[in-house]
Parts: C-alpha cells; sequence; structure tokens
C-alpha cells in the first residue's frame, strides 16, 4: 500500500533498523527484572567459560559450593558467544542481552523471505512490523537467554527448507541443516518445527520423499548432534554435583484453566489484542483463499496452494507441544515460537484487509492506526521487562562481593533465584539444599530445627559465610524462624555491611557462653 514509491529492499531494512533500535533501550540493565535467575544462571556460565578456560563442554554455574558446578544444560552457544567478548571489552550485562538482539537480528531476513514466499511481499512488510514489535519478541531478544537464538535459527531452518523446495540446491539444504542443528541444540523445543518443515517436503515430494538421499543428509546434519549433545549433558547431570539438569520436568499435562491461561498470555502478552484478532482472521483467510483479494505484487503472484498451511501446521505443532510440556509452559518465553506464525497470518489479514480500500492514503493512514494501537498495547505489556523486580538480590549480592574474600562459599537465602551469587561473585549454595543426589536442590525449610540443620550441613561441606538479604529477613525474626535467627546471632559473628545483606561469618562459632 503506497508502497511503490520505496525502493524494494529499503523498507524491510528500515522497518528492521528500527526493531533493533527498540531493543537497545537500556541494554545494560542489569540482571534484576523478571527474568532475573534464566539470565543470571546464563551469565554465570559464560563468566566461568571466561575465567576457566572455555572449556565449552563443561559448562559451569556457581551455586555448587566447593565443587566445579558443571551441570547438564543445551548447548552453550549463547553464553559462550558472550565469553568470547569479555577478554576484549569486559564483562557487562550489555553483552549478554547484544547476544540475544543479534539473533532477532539474524533471524528478520529470513523470517521477511519465509513470508514473503508463501504469502507476498505485502503481508510480509506488515508481518515484520509486527515481529519488531511484538511484545514476546521484544522481552525475549533483549534477554540473555537461548530462546531468540533457538526460534532465530529455526526460522532460517525453516525458510533454507522452503527454499531448498524451490531451487533444489544441496547448499541451501546444507544451510537448512546447520541451522536446525543449531536450534535444537541451543534449546531442544525447537524440535516443533520439524512438523511443519515435514509437511513442507511432503507437499513438495509427496511419498517420494522417502526415497530423497538430500532429507536423508539434512536428517542426519539436523538430529545427530543434538542428539549427541544431550546425551553428553545428561552424563554431566548424573555424575557432577548438584546433578542438575537444566528443562528437565517440564513434561506435563494440566487443567482446562492453566491452558486457558497460557493461550490468554501468548495472545495478549506475547502478540497483543489487536494482533491476535488480526492473526486468527488470517488464519482464515488462507483456509478459504478464494475470498482473499491477495494478488499479484510487483511481479510476485504468492503460493495460492496448500503448501501455505504451512503456517497452520506450525502453529498445531507448537499447541501439541503445550499440551504435552504444559509444566515447562508456566515460563512466558517457552511461548516466543507462537510469534512469528501469528503474526505473519496478521500480515496476511492486513495486507487483505486494506487492498479491500480503494483510496491508497484511506489505506496507508489505517494501517499506520492499527500499527499504532499495537505499539500501545506493546508499551504496556513490555514495561515490566524493564522494571527492577529483584532489586534486592543485586544489592545483597554487590554487599556481600565488598565484604568477603574471593575465596568465600556463600550460603545466600535467594529461594534458588542465582542473582545474589552472580552479583556477588562467588561459589557457594542456595539456602537450603540438600548435598545429596536425592535432594540436591533449593527447599524452603519447615522450621527452625530444619534451617539450623541446613546452614550446619553446609558449614561442614566448606560453607564461609551465610548471607540474608533484604527480602528474606523474615528468616531471622519470623515464625517458624524466630528459633533459628536467635541461634545464628547466638552462635556466629555478624560482619557489618551497611544495607543489602546480613552476614554471618562461619568459620569461627563465637565462644559459648
Amino acid at each position: 500500500i503506497g508502497m511503490k514509491r520505496i525502493p524494494a529492499n529499503l523498507l524491510p531494512i528500515l522497518i528492521v533498523l528500527l526493531a533493533v533500535m527498540v531493543r537497545l533501550i537500556a541494554i545494560d540493565q542489569p540482571y534484576i527484572d523478571g527474568w532475573d535467575w534464566r539470565n543470571s544462571d546464563v551469565a554465570m556460565i559464560a563468566r566461568n567459560f571466561y575465567r576457566h578456560g572455555f572449556d565449552l563442554f563443561h559448562p559451569q554455574i556457581d551455586w555448587a559450593g566447593a565443587h566445579p558446578g558443571y551441570v547438564g544444560t543445551e548447548f552453550p552457544l549463547v553464553p559462550y558467544l558472550a565469553a568470547l567478548l569479555y577478554p576484549v571489552l569486559g564483562i557487562h550485562e550489555w553483552i549478554g542481552r547484544a547476544v540475544a538482539v543479534a539473533f532477532f537480528l539474524l533471524s528478520t531476513p529470513f523470517f521477511y523471505r519465509f513470508t514473503k514466499t508463501l504469502f507476498g511481499r505485502g503481508a510480509a512488510l506488515w508481518a515484520l512490523v509486527l515481529y519488531g514489535i511484538a511484545p514476546l519478541s521484544i522481552e525475549t531478544s533483549r534477554a540473555f537467554m537461548p530462546d531468540m537464538p533457538s526460534l532465530a535459527l529455526s526460522i532460517i531452518g525453516l525458510d533454507c527448507l522452503l527454499q531448498w523446495t524451490r531451487c533444489n540446491r544441496l547448499s541451501t539444504l546444507l544451510w537448512a541443516g546447520g541451522a536446525t542443528s543449531l536450534a535444537l541444540l541451543v534449546k531442544v523445543p525447537a524440535v516443533t518445527i520439524g512438523i511443519p518443515m515435514l509437511y513442507i517436503v511432503w507437499h513438495r515430494f509427496g511419498v517420494g520423499l522417502l526415497w530423497k538421499w538430500q532429507l536423508v543428509v539434512f536428517a542426519v546434519i539436523a538430529l545427530l548432534p543434538a542428539a549427541a549433545w544431550y546425551l553428553h549433558a545428561y552424563h554431566i547431570s548424573q555424575n557432577n554435583y548438584p546433578y542438575h539438569i537444566f528443562g528437565s520436568g517440564g513434561l506435563g499435562i494440566k487443567t482446562p484453566s492453566y491452558y486457558a491461561n497460557i493461550v490468554r498470555r501468548i495472545l495478549q502478552e506475547g502478540v497483543t489484542w489487536p494482533v491476535a484478532t488480526a492473526g486468527l482472521s488470517g488464519l482464515c483467510l488462507v483456509v478459504i483463499p478464494s475470498k482473499s483479494p491477495v494478488t499479484k505484487i510487483e511481479g510476485h503472484s504468492p503460493s495460492r496452494s496448500a503448501e501455505r498451511y504451512v503456517v497452520h501446521i506450525w502453529l498445531l505443532s507448537l499447541g501439541l507441544f503445550l499440551f504435552l510440556a504444559a509444566e515447562g509452559n508456566h515460563h512466558p518465553w517457552y511461548q516466543l515460537p507462537f510469534v512469528p506464525p501469528l503474526v505473519a497470518l496478521a500480515g496476511v489479514a492486513l495486507d487483505t484487509s486494506l487492498r479491500t480500500m480503494k483510496l491508497r492514503g484511506v489505506a496507508m493512514a489505517a494501517g499506520s492506526v492499527f500499527v499504532a494501537v499495537v505499539a500501545l498495547f506493546c508499551v504496556k505489556e513490555v514495561r515490566i521487562a524493564y522494571e527492577p523486580f529483584d532489586f534486592s538480590q543485586r544489592e545483597g549480592g554487590l554487599a556481600v562481593a565488598a565484604h568477603t574474600p574471593g575465596d568465600a562459599q556463600i550460603l545466600m537465602t535467594d529461594e534458588g533465584n542465582p542473582t545474589a551469587l552472580y552479583y556477588a561473585d562467588r561459589h557457594g549454595w542456595h539456602f537450603m539444599p540438600g548435598l545429596t543426589r536425592e535432594h540436591h536442590m533449593w527447599t524452603t525449610p519447615e522450621d527452625s530445627a530444619e534451617a539450623i540443620a541446613g546452614v550446619e550441613e553446609c558449614r561442614k561441606a566448606g560453607a564461609t559465610y551465610f548471607a540474608v538479604t533484604r527480602d528474606f529477613e523474615w528468616y531471622l525474626s519470623k515464625e517458624p524462624y524466630v528459633e533459628f535467627g536467635a541461634y545464628l546471632k547466638a552462635t556466629y559473628s555478624q560482619i557489618p555491611t551497611g544495607a543489602g545483606v546480613t552476614l554471618f561469618d562461619l568459620r569461627a562459632p563465637l565462644p559459648q557462653r
């Protein structure tokens, strides 16, 4: 709509540049937002790569006490890339966030080409705008987490496979296999992209796909490295304290209300209600293409075949994963893969509806108003990503760093959130842990007796300080921990820190009166 005056390649570039600029706002923000614990875990791994020799096959966290802290995790491409920059730029939050922004940027030309191939240039441009401002897209693409990189690689793999069915170039198929492999390595739920991929090759070759040796090569490249890595990660988790593998326990079916809440979150907080409504309209327009006035655009005639249903298949694949892995989907970033197919269908609806308007100026004004309304919704939903949700954990961690030696082992009150330990830059434990394979993750002590036993257990294992951050001061004075607080004050000396944390020295108990 009114786009013929703009060079064909300039408009998508401008759209992408604006989207990247949005993501650079507060790019140096500390890891204190609502997703701080996930960011801090990845940041720990990156810092340990930098300090301990860049051993890609042994990612390490800091909450394993005196142990090295090797954990089973997804292929640590994201923290490793950040760590490679640390020797030159230093350790800064903006580096980790910038890695995610870079992967978002990398995904945009492939998402645009994929949507343009199926639905035409107009729909692809609208989809690109909505992909750039979708709240969940903004939040994840500025977080030091593997979700946006995995989605970006999935989009690249899907688009390259679609292009291969048209050009039949082996190099394009190899790009598809390599990107898909990395997507699975970086985050295993990316396996959902396999169903729309299967649909693409089935639509192109039918049963003949079973005899296409190129697809065997693609499958080997895409699947074998991921299978090998996750076997390695499982072995690491079984043989190293804290015996942890990231992402475990995600499978499980929930109640209808649980799924309804996640669907609401996807539509409202993930893409916004206006885009969700447009996406559902686009879904119907693709199903009934004869009703759609999408026609020739600058010499490009988009496919009207059943191949366009790949976006529907993509959504169905994600819905199946959501149903089977409901437990893991309570984290909002797991819904990120819903964004591209939804905004692609919204792009179809926008392009179709605006083309029915006879006056170009009216159509341009209507499209601009829609984007402005969506932007307002986005600002409302994204605002929480910039709020200092866990300021006290960072404050407490920095206070610990200022008042303890570098080799201190810290027992930290944090409910399993590693942010305080990350900013303390110390090894230690979450309070309170268990030190056995059967009981190794954070749990809340039931009473003072169990809390005292937990502190003493970790002290025997090497803990030298017990840190109570501002958010957890009730451990020292509230029921059922009044006796616990009295025990700590009577048994261990307190180190004055000024603010942020109450710090007990566990190295030498006070003389008993």
